[in-house]
């Protein structure tokens, strides 16, 4: 159950009214976690500013986004974001097979992409401290320095909703992720 309660665009405090219509808005419902980050105002403001932040400043393209996110969301044992991640990532173009892959740690089709999602893995794994050699597989790979900057925002956001979802134990509001071959 739920520890947050869960807002609906009608019942939102009113300080988050205009931002949820303009989020609920282009996605067409208010999923259970905005509605529980809606909740509070300096919770909400956080997920909105570190959101703006990566839309105007970010430059990876929804691919790699959402491999980041699904890695990530892997890492940390969020099952909410690895639903809500695989739901994005096919709008991004992923398969199946891809996302089950890029959650499982075996990349193997794209040595650049399987370089980012093991240096976001290592992060997560080590409280922030990424390895010299995993380091210079994603420098070898292709990525620069302002690269893994960026990465570096994206690994922050996505812990952000990975632990919120864990922390508040948002319920499922669409279908779980295909589970990962054993």
């Amino acid at each position: 159950m739920a520890r947050i309660r869960v807002h609906t665009r009608e019942d939102v405090p009113a300080e988050a009214r205009e931002a949820v219509s303009q989020i609920a808005g282009s996605v067409g419902r208010l999923s259970h976690m905005l509605g529980e980050l809606a909740h509070n105002q300096a919770v909400f403001g956080i997920y909105l500013g570190k959101n703006q932040a990566l839309k105007d400043h970010g430059t990876f393209d929804a691919k790699t986004r959402e491999a980041i996110a699904l890695a990530m969301a892997n890492q940390n044992g969020c099952e909410y974001c690895e639903a809500s991640h695989t739901r994005s990532g096919r709008r991004a173009g992923w398969t199946d097979e891809e996302m089950i892959a890029i959650r499982a740690g075996k990349v193997t089709w794209d040595p650049k992409l399987a370089a980012m999602t093991a240096l976001v893995r290592d992060a997560s794994a080590n409280t922030g401290d990424v390895s010299d050699g995993v380091w210079q597989a994603a420098l070898d790979a292709g990525w620069t320095e302002d690269d893994l900057a960026e990465a570096f925002a994206h690994i922050m956001g996505n812990l952000f909703n990975n632990y919120f979802n864990r922390y508040a134990r948002t319920e499922f509001d669409f279908p779980a992720a295909p589970a990962l071959p054993e």
